[in-house]
């Protein structure tokens, strides 16, 4: 371990100091400095996630997601993914939210931020509380119940974010 931080280090190393210089290709074909090679940087993607936990007569729109993506074969609410930050009182008067929500609801709450971070990505979360007037139309989502949501498996920030919420 001594040897890595004293001689054979990437910057200034001290071959004229080590033993094994004389059996050393890199010493010997003088690329001493080409090495350690670097590793490309893994360019992190931001994603933003707004679930919509809309309840309608004491049940809660939820699916399973089959997609090729993260979190496949676990459950979540309505997910409406955004390219970046927008304020919720924004976003909810975006055609994208009424375009899959409709206008007959009423906002109870709105949670702060949560973050997951994943190997290539981070993913930023914001819950947003309905209560539907109205069942939805032609909705690839089901209704399920509390007691029904407690024993399906969900992404860890969901799970984290309904063990400490208790407007469910």
């Amino acid at each position: 371990m001594d040897f890595g931080a004293t001689i054979c280090k990437p910057k200034l190393p001290g071959c004229e100091n080590c033993l094994l210089s004389p059996n050393c290709l890199s010493f010997q074909k003088n690329t001493v400095n080409q090495f350690p090679v670097k590793l490309k940087t893994i360019n992190k993607k931001e994603r933003w996630f707004y679930y919509l936990i809309a309840n309608y007569k004491n049940s809660y729109y939820i699916r399973k997601r089959v997609e090729k993506d993260i979190w496949q074969n676990l459950h979540e609410f309505i997910l409406i993914e955004n390219e970046s930050l927008v304020p919720s009182a924004k976003f909810i008067q975006s055609p994208l939210f009424t375009q899959t929500i409709g206008k007959d609801f009423t906002v109870t709450h709105v949670s702060g931020e949560y973050h997951q971070k994943l190997t290539h990505q981070t993913i930023h979360g914001i819950f947003i509380h309905l209560k539907l007037k109205k069942k939805l139309e032609d909705s690839e989502f089901t209704l399920a119940g509390k007691e029904e949501i407690e024993h399906l498996a969900f992404p860890r920030m969901i799970a984290v974010y309904l063990k400490g919420n208790e407007k469910i």
